[in-house]
This record gives C-alpha cells, structure tokens and sequence, in this order.
C-alpha cells in the first residue's frame, strides 16, 4: 500500500471492492481510518474516506483472513537492490510463498513490481505452482508493469497500461481486469515482453540523462553554460530530446531497475556496457557536485572542514516528501564526515532516518538554515526555493557561495547581487 499499490487500490475501489495488504500496521490502520498517507498524492484525500465509508475499501496485514474474499491479487511490493547492485528479490519471493497456501481455482495474479525479464515465470510462477494448481488451468498469472509519477498530474486511470500473460489466457484475463480502471490496455504477447517493456523506459532515460549529466561536465572544462545549449538545441522540431544534468538521479526507478537488466544481461553472457557506464555516471554526480562545493570555497580559502553547509531539499524530486535513493541526501551523507557542520532545510520534510539508525531534522525554514552558512546546495527545485528573498540570504550568510544542483535559480541575478554561484554545467 505504497506510492503503487494505494492509488491502484483506490482506483479499483471505485469500481469494485478491494482489500489492501501491507505488512506495515500504521499504514493499514490509517487507511481504514479513511486517512491518506501519501502526502504526494493528495487527489487521494477525497475519494479514501468515501470509498472506506462505503465498505469498497478497506486493508489488513493479515491475507489468510481475506482470501475467500479475493479473486484477484495485484502485487505492487518494492524492487530495491543490494549494497553491491544486484537485484534483490525477496519482496516478491515473500508475496508469492504468502500467496501459494490460499490460492484458489480461477484466482488471477499480476506483478506490476519492476524486475528483469524472466522473473514473473522463473521466480514468482514456480512459487505458486508449489500449491499444486496450474497456471493458465487452474489459476492465471500476469505482469503489468506499474507507471505511477509521485507528484504529477498523472492518475492510475489515465496512465496506459501494459499487460502480458504467461498464456494467452492468462493476458487476456489480466487486460480485462485493468480495463475497468484504465482508459488504454496494451496487450503484449507475454510476460517477459511486459518485464521489458518497463525496464526499457527506465534504462532509456537513465542512459540519455548520464550523456546530458557528462556532457554538463564537459561545458566546465570548455566554460559553456549547458543550460543555454539544451533550451538552443531543443528548437529542432525533429530528432532531439531534451534531458537535463543535475546532482544525481533519485527515486525508486531510474537508480535502481537497469541495474535488474544489467544483472539479467550477465548472467546471459551479455554485458551492458553502455548502460552499466551510464549508471555510474548518474551515481557519481553527487561526487562531483561535492568537487565544486570544493572549489568555490577554495576560492575564498574556505576549508571544507571548517565550513558550515546548508543544503536547501532532501527529496529527489520537486514539491514532494519522496527522498527515496535521493542525491541530495547522498551528498548529506558524504558532507557529514568532511564538514565541519552540515544542516537540511526540506518544507516537506520534517525529519529523516538513515539506514544506521540516525535521525535528521529539518530547520524550521530556508532562512535559518542559511544563517552563518559558508555555502548553499540546492538539491531540490521545490516552488519554494524559487521564491526566497535572496538578498535575505545573502545578508544571513558568512560566505556567499549558491552550488545549484538543479540548475533552477537565475544565475545572473544572483550573481548581479554578490553570490559566488556554480551550476550544474553552469561554470
């Protein structure tokens, strides 16, 4: 019941009834509280306390209980990887091993899970085959691959959706389950065209933004301004599309998923190459973002070491809480241990924990973050950021250095009243 799994159960409650599963407790009771916890998506505010108020939606953590009830599954659990980049499975190595002991006669499953090519019929199918049914007889199995934007316009409605099916039965089942909800259905021919179909949006957009992130470090050694040449070159009517470099790549999406299709390619005896050099490209942004924090204080012979550093949003993407695999919060994380003070300002962000238990809290406002800071990184283009006095901020700051990691503020105005400012690709 996460950024996938709510909007779509919502979106079928409007419908038909739904059963929303999660092992996290607090999330199931405030979701049969008729409450909305994802703040990223508040067109849910409404329609959650109508449709729970009605009997059309409700949720447990306890999917023995509900089976009987339950015809279909759709299966929205994480994809992560591990500390060394390879596909981790278990979410959905857990789902299956909880769905085979209830599984019954005609029971339609759909993973909408983001994997490498191969996974819903080698991993998931075998799992649910061990209850003794078969697939495309007894019960049917699917991948649709989900396509939801934390913090866009874009509804679970409106997003077409691509469904494939481990039999031509098991497809044909699928798509007419989402076409109840979903206005355009794409029928591929299988499973594994689906699994890909995904995988290659993603991988598409992590390649062209590593080329742009590269080509921005370029425009530093050649002193061009990357911002102007993108919006030049975006006047071709044909044949270009425009990306835009930053300090890194964040969400659940373009960090993480090529790296299934990498792991997937090897263990075939094919290798990625451009995609595996453009992933480390888009990881080491953040690293390079902290060398022209470097240099700008260099130019006011401001150790790193002895300086406080504000960095103005944690979350990886604007006017959302979301700081899932966030740049900006990797950059907080290297800065801690070279800075001599490093504070966080986020509005929708009130406090962080990291994986080693610690806990970062957010300055009450921008303003006093930037108090007696030696330099300011922006690492979210929240509306917010946009808007600030910045003659305030100048006169609260001790060194007058703005590092943009989102190429979002006027740099000549900025400039014009004193800043020291470094884009990305904005010498």
């Amino acid at each position: 019941m996460g950024y996938v799994g709510l909007p779509m159960a919502v979106a079928f409650a409007k419908k038909t009834s739904v059963i929303g599963i999660d092992i996290n407790q607090q999330k199931i009771n405030a979701l049969n509280h008729g409450k909305n916890y994802l703040r990223d998506a508040p067109y849910l505010d409404k329609d959650i306390p109508k449709l729970v108020s009605e009997g059309k939606l409700k949720a447990t953590t306890n999917i023995s209980a509900v089976a009987r009830e339950i015809t279909a599954y759709i299966i929205c659990v994480p994809t992560p990887v591990d500390e060394k980049k390879r596909p981790d499975l278990k979410p959905i190595i857990s789902v299956g091993k909880m769905l085979a002991p209830i599984l019954k006669k005609g029971d339609l499953v759909s993973l909408e899970s983001t994997t490498y090519p191969g996974t819903t019929k080698e991993v998931l199918l075998p799992i649910l085959e061990s209850s003794g049914l078969r697939v495309g007889q007894d019960f049917y199995l699917a991948y649709s691959p989900e396509r939801i934007d934390p913090g866009s316009k874009w509804k679970v409605e409106d997003i077409p959706k691509v469904v494939g099916g481990i039999t031509p039965k098991c497809g044909r089942k699928a798509a007419q389950l989402y076409r109840t909800v979903i206005k355009h259905v794409v029928e591929v021919s299988n499973e594994k065209a689906a699994e890909a179909t995904k995988i290659l949006e993603n991988a598409f957009r992590a390649v062209n933004i590593a080329f742009i992130n590269e080509f921005a470090q370029y425009c530093h050694k050649e002193g061009l301004d990357v911002k102007e040449i993108i919006e030049a070159a975006k006047t071709k009517p044909y044949g270009f599309m425009p990306f835009y470099p930053s300090i890194g790549v964040g969400g659940h999406c373009i960090p993480v998923d090529p790296w299934y299709l990498i792991e997937r390619g090897r263990s075939l005896g094919f290798y990625f190459d451009l995609l595996t050099r453009s992933m480390r490209i888009n990881d080491d942004m953040p690293y390079f973002t902290l060398n022209l924090l470097r240099d700008a204080l260099d130019t006011f012979e401001k150790p790193l070491s002895t300086s406080k550093i504000t960095i103005l949003g944690l979350s990886y993407k604007k006017n959302t809480a979301d700081y899932r695999e966030s740049p900006s919060l990797k950059i907080y994380e290297l800065l801690k241990s070279r800075a001599k003070h490093v504070v966080f300002y986020d509005p929708y962000i009130e406090q962080i924990t990291l994986h080693n238990g610690e806990v970062l809290h957010s300055k009450e406002s921008a303003y006093s973050a930037a108090t007696e800071s030696d330099a300011l990184i922006i690492g979210t283009d929240h509306q917010e950021f946009l808007n600030l006095d910045f003659q305030k901020i100048y006169d609260l700051m001790r060194t007058k250095i703005i590092v943009d990691g989102k190429n979002c503020l006027n740099r000549e105005k900025l400039t014009k009243m004193g800043f020291y400012y470094n884009g990305i690709g904005r010498p």
